[in-house]
């Protein structure tokens, strides 16, 4: 009987998280469409001025199709609060069901008793994640600039070094360097791990630039799939320690320095 109701849990977690992540994927590509659409209209109206400015009004308001060009302003915000919903909403119900049917099937106890509780769970991940995303960027911006600083000293030692005494040691004239950026990001090992990143994120069968709550339920999902003592394939072992493998490579470290990269 727990067999069955652990099964029955699983299905419908499984069912849910396919569903919202199809709607998911809807309601973003519609996002980008209508965002174009949006940035394409507005960037008409700006060069097209004055006159531009009073055909669109007259269409808007007489014009049947004036719903669309209303929709084509506001979905862009709309949808986006319906993504973030929609992952609020895959994240609490598959956290549930999963682990209901974890406590059926291997006995583990579940987090909460209710599924408002999971909800809970997600919004306090993401407020900490916020504060966490804050501190690192403020981290990254104090390193930046002692870098920085140290590259405007040591090119100044070296332009006073190549004019012998006739300068005062020092950097208060830094200005005149603003330009300089810091060398050698990236390294000659940044292909490499780029390459490792994107290789466990196709493990997973996810977006190398998906964030940690999409990262867990592709785990889950695939973990539940192979595991050795519910898929009896020869090759299940091998698959779910690849698997796990790519969990833990895909970790917030990792994840956070391979985004840093690409933005690099």
């Amino acid at each position: 009987m727990n067999k069955f109701l652990g099964h029955v849990n699983q299905g419908i977690g499984v069912f849910v998280d396919y569903l919202l992540s199809a709607l998911i994927t809807v309601v973003s590509i519609l996002v980008n469409i209508f965002g174009s659409l949006k940035d394409l209209l507005t960037a008409a109206l700006t060069f097209g001025g004055c006159f531009l400015f009073l055909v669109f009004s007259n269409v808007l308001m007489f014009s049947r199709y004036s719903f669309i060009f209303l929709l084509i302003f506001v979905f862009p915000f709309i949808g986006k609060v319906a993504v973030s919903y929609l992952k609020y909403l895959q994240y609490m119900v598959t956290e549930y069901f999963y682990e209901k049917a974890d406590f059926y099937l291997q006995g583990k106890d579940a987090s909460f008793d209710s599924m408002g509780d999971y909800g809970r769970r997600y919004k306090r991940m993401q407020e900490q994640e916020r504060i966490r995303q804050e501190q690192e960027w403020m981290r990254q911006e104090q390193t930046r600039r002692a870098a920085q600083e140290e590259a405007y000293r040591r090119q100044w030692e070296e332009f006073a070094r190549s004019f012998g005494d006739q300068f005062t040691y020092g950097y208060g004239n830094r200005e005149s360097y603003g330009g300089y950026q810091g060398a050698g990001q990236g390294g000659p090992g940044s292909l490499g791990f780029v390459d490792q990143y994107e290789k466990a994120a196709g493990v997973l069968g996810i977006s190398p630039l998906a964030d940690k709550y999409e990262v867990k339920l592709a785990y889950r999902k695939l973990a539940k799939k192979y595991h050795p003592d519910i898929n009896k394939d020869p090759s299940a072992t091998k698959k779910f320690q690849e698997i796990n493998d790519a969990y833990e490579f895909m970790n917030e470290d990792n994840m956070n320095r391979y985004r840093q990269m690409k933005k690099g």
